[in-house]
C-alpha cells in the first residue's frame, strides 16, 4: 500500500484512533504529516461524508415537511452503519492495521473513475 514505517505506525496511533471521531478527522488531516494518520484521516473524511450528505438531504426535507415513515428507519440504519465502520477503523488504527474501510472505499474510488 503506502510505505509507512513501524515507528510511524507506533507514533500515530492514538492521533489516527481520534481521527474517527466525526469531524476530529479535519483537524488530524491538517495538523498531522505521519502518514499513517494521514491514512487514517482521509478514510474517517470519506466516512464523515457518507454521514453528512444523508444528514443534510433528511434535514432540508423534514423542514419541508416531506419526510415519511420509512425515513426514520433508514437514518437509523446509516447511523448504525456509520458506527459499526467507525468502530472497525479505530480497531484498525490502534492494531497498527492499514485496511480499508470496505464499502466506504468502494463508493469514492467509483466517483473518483468517474471524474
Amino acid at each position: 500500500m503506502q510505505n509507512i514505517t513501524i515507528n510511524e505506525i507506533k507514533k500515530g496511533r492514538l492521533l489516527a484512533m481520534i481521527s474517527y471521531l466525526g469531524p476530529l478527522s479535519l483537524i488530524t488531516l491538517i495538523i498531522s504529516n505521519n502518514k499513517y494518520v494521514l491514512f487514517h484521516s482521509k478514510q474517517s473524511m470519506r466516512l464523515f461524508i457518507v454521514y453528512i450528505i444523508p444528514y443534510i438531504i433528511f434535514t432540508k426535507l423534514e423542514q419541508k415537511n416531506i419526510m415519511w415513515r420509512a425515513s426514520d428507519a433508514l437514518v437509523s440504519l446509516i447511523i448504525l452503519f456509520i458506527i459499526y465502520m467507525s468502530l472497525e477503523g479505530i480497531n484498525n488504527a490502534l492494531s497498527g492495521k492499514l485496511k480499508k474501510l470496505p464499502i466506504i472505499n468502494k463508493i469514492f474510488i467509483k466517483k473518483k473513475k468517474m471524474l
